[in-house]
């Protein structure tokens, strides 16, 4: 039985290896991950992926977009379209405009399904990876978002997507995320998550917004100095 239950668990892993294409499984390609490893991510809100810190973060974000009269938004890792068929449902009437963007093909496709044809119309949603630079000019929407995302990014690429989410936002960048007590950029047990200090890569902002929704899970809202006077 033992033998059986080791033959499994190598079966398994050199199965996985084949699929990602690494030589090594614990060689974390984000691109070849997404599109492979988390095929399997449940596209319904009763799912683990969906489920996780649903209330708080989707309040913080809707509240948000509503206060600060936001009339452009684009999120960077939107996957199946979780957090854009919920502003799109919150907000049926208003003149918003909505653009995500994703490293992985498969999940921007289930958003087809799992937003709905109204709410999908509503987005311009296109695939790429974060580690480049995004096909906008600056200041070209008022909030820039994430949720879940940047921490799956790369020691070695995170400071470029924060920079590039700044370079983006003419007001506004929300973020969503796992942190705690972990070195700044080590990995997390399960090798793909990364911990960040987000504070420290907008220093140069002002932190509007903090709270945890979740056992070490941050929403974050920064705001450029020159609007802080302004309240949301």
């Amino acid at each position: 039985m033992a033998g059986l239950l080791r033959w499994k668990k190598v079966s398994r892993k050199y199965l996985l290896r084949k699929v990602i294409g690494n030589r090594d499984f614990l060689d974390y390609d984000p691109k070849k991950f997404w599109t492979y490893a988390r095929e399997d991510i449940q596209v319904d809100e009763g799912g683990s992926d969906a489920k996780l810190g649903n209330e708080g973060k989707r309040k913080a974000l809707v509240s948000l977009i509503d206060k600060a009269g936001i009339k452009s938004a684009i999120e960077f890792g939107c996957g199946f379209g979780l957090n854009l068929k919920q502003v799109c449902e919150a907000y049926p009437n208003k003149k918003l405009e909505l653009v995500g963007c994703d490293i992985s093909r498969v999940q921007l496709e289930k958003a087809k399904t799992f937003m709905g044809e109204k709410n999908y119309k509503r987005a311009k949603l296109f695939e790429h990876d974060l580690a480049n630079k995004m096909p906008y000019p600056d200041s070209s929407f008022d909030l820039v978002y994430s949720c879940g995302v940047l921490m799956h990014v790369l020691p070695k690429h995170i400071e470029n997507v924060v920079n590039e989410m700044k370079r983006l936002s003419k007001d506004y960048v929300y973020l969503y995320e796992r942190t705690n007590r972990y070195e700044e950029g080590e990995r997390h047990e399960n090798n793909f998550v990364f911990n960040y200090d987000y504070c420290k890569f907008f220093n140069d902002w002002k932190l509007a917004f903090s709270r945890e929704f979740q056992k070490k899970h941050f929403v974050y809202i920064f705001r450029k100095k020159e609007f802080f006077d302004k309240s949301i």
